[in-house]
């Protein structure tokens, strides 16, 4: 067993806190192998020079023996990264006595726990306190300014000059402070004394910091930090050490080399993306992960990735033989170095190497040998698309071993990525341990992560070819022969071989799209709208005064768009993006929540394969036939504009031009979709919500419209016109950027140069928005990255401050919410004690019914009757009554469980409600949020709209 630290005798400890502090003069002298006094590095027979910087005691480049060196300033000097906080500390103490200017029994400095609380504290109250409080002292004190790398006083008379505090000066105050007041400034005085953030000795580091490059024989090239330190002996300038620490402090001169370029400083190693800490601790390059072009195939599951045969076997997994698989893995080395096979093994006797690629008589694995395998199908990998904005952008799959050299992906499962088929990389990391595979199998598959706790609805649904195929399957006069059917049911995964009996039986067996749509389905139900159920509504409602007509078309609509799912079994609607979309409330939502991260994984795949089939051989493609609409052209060419009184006339005249441009635009794309007939294939993707939008119909049949740069109209240009071929003056529509011809007629040369204009706007603002909107994430992360659920249901940070009593005000896991419904809030009073009230029971339940139904009207701010829930408790009560199997959660148990509703409208025995109420149970403790849970992300994808 190998292990990854060496065995130590020191007892083990828990780490309770961990100190910072400043290195003092004499540990630096300490730690410190050779004074440094010599500005040569070298001897002139090329030795190194002793006591110069190139000194061989403190190491070589390329051993492990590194020393610290040091050099003693002539004079005291400030540290240009403690040159903030030495201000702040002069400006808390009197600079005659060195006293703390704050009286320490001030009770708001006693109230204050924190280190960092206290220091800022007594800076925001000392620096206003210009005369030193104590009797024995009560000197007048000038105010600080700092500027650059110097501080200055600043003298009551303004004309006066400003008087410079010199370094030497500064530590002659800080030299006086006591520990007491270290201590009541927030300091650690046997850590961090304040007159040790004046430097006096500076540490030189060794040459691994600041290694030499040889230069064909000629000499060395010396480090940029070697370059500095050797100006520091020769000059001993205070500017040389602040350039040396620090090389772009505001108002100091930067130290360049001799071609110009600025001289890179500790700080800049230090700091940055690229720098030691992000660069090469917080982020690192890694083994065993490989990066490719992906494309998209629509045959594979969605928890699946494909991989190149090339990559699989490069990347290895070692597997350790035992008595179970040793037959296994001695086939796979026998078929070494072809696919599948092993790459090397290791003698689990004294851990040697030994390599596969080349050997001829292949050797036999003992129990105990590990063999480094290649890649093969059912392997979990981590797959990941940069920017990484959400804990979705990194998910695990099963490993596909595929031909060709990029990765393949379902298309179902590119919005968690936010990736598309038009070049973009991903990234695969292959995990080396069994633990590791566990974690990725219990926490990190895609199925585990469908729900996005940002909005409480799902990440991934189905998209494209399939959304628009089963809106095309699930119409009223879709009809499936038997022999489709026969093929169609093999994509089925887990097909349980019975088949539902056919919807037309003479002459010919035929079966509707809905019913091929319900064998994929679970037992659920659902009632849902398609996406043009309110237009089509308001249509009939405009043409029919009956309220009975009206009641009527809430149950089944002549369109068809009234989506009703009982018991697994779709009745009646046509299923589009509401419904199977990534929308909360719709099929792939409620199968989450009901059965499973798996059973939403199967629908998803299924749904995909069998409409992805029928769709094939169906056919599906969009023609060029141009709709364009002559009316809407002759308005535009018109242009009348209605001046407004409001604003000036140039002013008045752009706002209403703009106004009857945009609504014409907007009357054109309204006829352009009338005009297109019911299977126009565009129509169809627009209103399945696969692809498009109106303005989509509009721009490819009627017009583009006008084009918008910086919120206005095209501006003229060099003498008073937009382009050449324009007129001096012309305000017309058209050489002011509108645009009258469609995609399909084609744009004329002036048309497509506004369109291009129009365009590069939105690159511009689309590449600067991401670069402000990624900054602006990775702060919200960095500061709410130790913020997690502790086990009393509080949200607190490292420092165990609290932030929220209960996550979300509520306790609830945003992945488990579902909106729920209050039957009682809206009622009218009649229907309320009509359905609710009781004589033969108690008259308890009615007044508590009563009260919080009171309640619910009083605190909700607007008038709807859903509030964001862990379980929809009236789905629940229907499979109750057929399989027998916080305050507002209260409400709404009282109000659909009340003693009238279960016996009359649910009709539930006592052993379907027990049933009931421990499953209510178990799901109300499976929605809270886990204990330990990081909350970081979920609070910052509610603020960063591009996760």
């Amino acid at each position: 067993m190998s292990y990854e630290y060496s065995h130590s005798s020191a007892p083990v400890r828990e780490c309770k806190n961990v100190e910072f502090g400043i290195l003092s003069p004499d540990e630096i002298r300490q730690m410190s192998f050779v004074k440094i006094e010599h500005d040569q590095l070298y001897e002139n027979d090329k030795r190194p020079k002793v006591g110069g910087l190139a000194d061989p005691r403190m190491g070589c480049v390329d051993r492990s023996e590194r020393h610290f060196g040091h050099i003693e300033l002539a004079q005291p000097v400030y540290h240009i990264g403690f040159i903030k906080t030495v201000k702040k500390i002069l400006e808390c103490v009197c600079h005659r006595c060195a006293r703390f200017r704050l009286l320490p029994d001030d009770q708001r400095y006693k109230k204050l726990q924190h280190v960092k609380d206290k220091f800022s504290f007594s800076w925001n109250y000392a620096k206003s306190k210009l005369v030193c409080e104590y009797p024995d002292c009560e000197t007048q004190l000038l105010p600080l300014r700092r500027i650059g790398k110097d501080i200055f006083y600043l003298p009551r008379d303004k004309k006066a000059n400003r008087i410079q505090l010199s370094a030497s000066d500064a530590r002659e105050i800080l030299e006086r402070i006591t520990d007491e007041t270290c201590r009541l400034i927030g300091l650690n005085p046997e850590n961090a004394r304040p007159k040790w953030m004046i430097i006096t000795v500076l540490p030189v580091p060794p040459p691994c910091v600041r290694p030499s490059v040889s230069m064909d024989h000629t000499g060395k090239g010396e480090d940029d930090l070697t370059h500095m330190l050797n100006n520091i002996v020769r000059f001993t300038l205070e500017v040389n050490v602040t350039n040396y620490m620090d090389n772009e402090v505001f108002g100091v001169d930067q130290s360049l080399q001799k071609g110009g370029r600025p001289i890179e400083s500790i700080s800049a190693r230090l700091k940055g993306k690229e720098g030691r800490i992000r660069g090469n601790m917080m982020g690192k390059r890694v083994d065993f992960c490989a990066r490719s072009v992906i494309t998209g195939d629509p045959y594979i599951s969605i928890e699946e990735v494909g991989v190149p045969k090339s990559i699989a076997i490069n990347l290895t997994f070692p597997e350790t033989v035992n008595a179970l698989n040793i037959e296994k893995m001695q086939k796979l080395v026998n078929n070494s170095p072809n696919y599948p096979g092993a790459r090397f093994y290791f003698s689990g006797v004294d851990g040697k190497r030994f390599g596969l690629k080349k050997v001829k008589i292949k050797p036999r694995v003992k129990i105990g040998d590990i063999l480094k395998k290649h890649m093969i199908d059912g392997d979990y990998v981590i797959f990941n698309r940069q920017p990484t904005l959400h804990k979705m952008s990194m998910m695990a799959h099963h490993a596909k071993v595929m031909d060709y050299s990029t990765f393949r992906l379902n298309v179902n499962v590119t919005a968690s990525y936010n990736a598309d088929f038009d070049g973009d990389e991903m990234n695969l990391h292959m995990p080396v341990q069994q633990t590791t595979r566990a974690e990725l199998e219990t926490l990190m598959t895609v199925s585990k992560n469908l729900m996005s706790s940002q909005a409480s609805k799902p990440v991934n649904a189905l998209v494209q070819d399939a959304l628009c195929g089963i809106r095309k399957m699930t119409e009223r006069d879709v009809f499936i022969s038997k022999h489709d059917l026969m093929n169609m049911v093999l994509w089925i995964k887990d097909f349980d071989g019975i088949l539902p009996q056919p919807a037309i039986v003479k002459p010919l067996p035929l079966w509707t799209g809905k019913q091929i749509i319900s064998m994929i389905l679970p037992r659920i139900d659902l009632k849902g709208y398609h996406y043009l159920h309110a237009e089509k509504k308001e249509a009939f409602e405009k043409k029919t005064s009956s309220f009975a007509e009206k009641h009527e078309f809430e149950k089944l609509s002549p369109w068809d768009t009234n989506v009703l799912i009982d018991d697994g079994e779709l009745i009646s609607g046509i299923i589009c993006k509401k419904t199977v979309g990534a929308s909360a409330g719709g099929i792939v939502h409620i199968i989450y929540n009901d059965y499973g991260s798996c059973a939403a994984r199967d629908f998803m795949d299924n749904a995909a394969q069998v409409v992805n089939y029928w769709l094939l051989h169906h056919g599906f493609s969009v023609d060029t036939q141009k709709h364009i609409q002559k009316t809407i052209q002759k308005q535009c060419e018109k242009g009348r504009i209605i001046p407004r009184g409001s604003l000036s006339i140039d002013e008045t005249k752009e706002n209403n031009i703009q106004d009857f441009l945009a609504k014409a635009r907007d009357i054109s794309g309204k006829l352009a979709n009338e005009s297109l007939p019911k299977f126009n294939n565009i129509k169809q993707m627009v209103e399945a919500g696969s692809k498009g939008s109106i303005l989509n119909i509009c721009q490819i049949s009627a017009n583009v419209g006008q084009q918008i740069v910086d919120g206005k109209r095209i501006p003229w240009g060099f003498k008073y016109r937009t382009l050449p071929s324009f007129s001096i003056f012309d305000d017309s529509p058209e050489s002011r950027g509108f645009v009258m011809n469609s995609f399909i007629t084609g744009l004329t040369p002036q048309e497509l140069f506004f369109h291009a204009m129009g365009g590069r706007e939105g690159l511009i603002d689309t590449a600067v928005k991401t670069a402000e909107t990624g900054y602006i994430q990775r702060r919200l992360v960095k500061a709410l990255e130790d913020l997690i659920i502790k086990y009393d249901g509080t949200v607190r940070n490292s420092r165990n401050d609290l932030f929220q009593f209960y996550y979300g005000e509520d306790g609830f896991d945003g992945n488990a919410i579902e909106r729920q419904t209050f039957p009682t809030m809206l009622l009218p009073d009649f229907e309320f004690e009509r359905d609710y009230y009781n004589s033969n029971l108690e008259k308890s339940e009615w007044i508590v019914l009563q009260l919080d139904r009171k309640f619910l009207r009083d605190t909700m701010r607007i008038p709807e009757d859903n509030w964001p829930l862990p379980l929809n408790i009236k789905r629940m009560i229907t499979r109750a009554g057929n399989d027998n199997p916080s305050m507002l959660f209260g409400i709404l148990v009282q109000s659909l469980l009340s003693s009238r509703q279960v016996i009359e409208r649910w009709k539930l025995n006592k052993e379907a409600f027990s049933w009931l109420l421990a499953k209510i149970e178990e799901k109300y403790y499976r929605g809270l949020i886990h204990p330990g849970e990081s909350v970081r992300h979920s609070a910052i994808e509610g603020v960063d709209q591009r996760s």
